[in-house]
């Protein structure tokens, strides 16, 4: 819905794909509306989520009219960023423009070889069915996701914690376990914690995520079930 809004201004759409990329579609050559001109014309995307790569490459994906919005331009406040700079080493790896981070190219090479053999379809259902399955056994601990599920990310939630549980003792106990989350930002700080659910996770990692949370949680004096939260982490991937 919001290709054709900004299409229709003349400008060009750009997707920050970060925590998208491989677990969401992000076809470049999808027409919206069927208007060929509503397209997406630049994906901004790093390797170190969806995809599983260690962090250090910056992905960028540009459309012809992108290039040529670029080529019109005579000057521009970056160098090591500018993607003219980049097209002929992309065309003729041979040329020199910046030493290349070879070890991460190799990484993501093998990384892209476990998604395309997954299937994009598959990697895409996948990771929204364990999305909805773990926020529904987390709401059986009493947490609840921030966002609607219907406008939920397949690849991260931000859940908001029962009443009376401290985000920094909470945090601190499950590290301690081998379990991390990461703190909730800004206005929800000690609020609430983020969970990723994205890349080459499986069942099995949620299962011991489920059980190690419910250890920490009874430790702190809000009473969870394990089984149950599992029971249900199962039960909703399993449903069609």
């Amino acid at each position: 819905a919001l290709v054709p809004l900004v299409k229709e201004t003349g400008a060009l759409f750009i997707l920050d794909g970060v925590c998208a990329t491989a677990a969401v579609e992000e076809d470049m050559s999808k027409a919206y509306q069927g208007n060929p001109a509503y397209k997406i014309d630049i994906v901004l995307s790093g390797s170190q989520k969806a995809i599983g790569v260690p962090p250090g490459l910056l992905l960028l994906g540009f459309s012809k009219q992108a290039l040529a919005a670029r080529e019109a331009m005579e000057r521009i406040p970056a160098y090591y960023g500018d993607i003219k700079n980049w097209l002929p080493i992309m065309q003729n790896p041979g040329k020199y423009f910046a030493t290349p981070a070879v070890n991460m190219f190799y990484a993501y090479e093998v990384a892209m070889q476990t998604v395309m053999n997954e299937g994009l379809a598959n990697r895409y259902r996948r990771h929204r069915v364990i999305a909805r399955a773990l926020r529904a056994a987390l709401a059986t601990y009493g947490m609840r996701a921030l966002a609607a599920e219907d406008v939920a990310a397949p690849t991260l939630s931000c859940v908001l914690y029962p009443e009376g549980i401290d985000d920094a003792a909470f945090r601190k106990a499950l590290a301690a376990k081998g379990v991390v989350v990461a703190g909730a930002l800004a206005g929800l700080a000690g609020k609430a914690f983020r969970i990723g659910h994205m890349g080459n996770t499986t069942l099995a990692d949620f299962r011991l995520a489920l059980t190690t949370m419910a250890e920490v949680l009874n430790d702190l004096g809000h009473s969870v079930d394990a089984e149950q939260a599992i029971s249900v982490l199962d039960r909703v991937c399993q449903e069609k």
